[in-house]
């Protein structure tokens, strides 16, 4: 596109963009302000309980003694294939079964947080 068309188009644009927000303009002239709204009593308390009891949900989640979130199942599993696909795979059988389980759901989940430090550990002998 040569400089000259680029230019016209560009000076078209503006034009259009001009006329909109003139319009948009005169809309808002004709238009009523909004009126703020003021919370009640009710309508703050309301928004307490709610805040509340989203802390509740979130207080909810389990932690593990040294201030992390317990691991899931999912993140336990997905550790464990890691060090299965990795050639841990004996080491990964042993662990499950010093844990009393032939499969990884059938491990206490308490259990979750003391499992996933040794599978970390699997493969990183110093």
């Amino acid at each position: 596109m040569s400089e000259i068309k680029f230019t016209i188009n560009v000076t078209a644009d503006s034009q259009t963009i001009a006329r909109i927000v003139k319009m948009i303009k005169e809309e808002l002239k004709n238009e009523e302000l909004p009126v703020m709204l003021v919370p009640t009593k009710d309508t703050v308390e309301e928004m307490d309980k709610q805040s509340t009891a989203k802390s509740a949900e979130q207080d909810a989640v389990p932690w593990t003694e040294d201030n992390k979130p317990m691991p899931t199942l999912e993140e336990v599993r997905a550790l464990l294939a890691d060090k299965s696909r990795s050639g841990y795979s004996s080491e990964v059988k042993a662990l499950i079964s010093k844990y009393g389980a032939d499969r990884l759901s059938e491990v206490d989940p308490s259990r979750y947080p003391e499992m996933f430090k040794e599978a970390e550990a699997i493969g990183n002998a110093k």
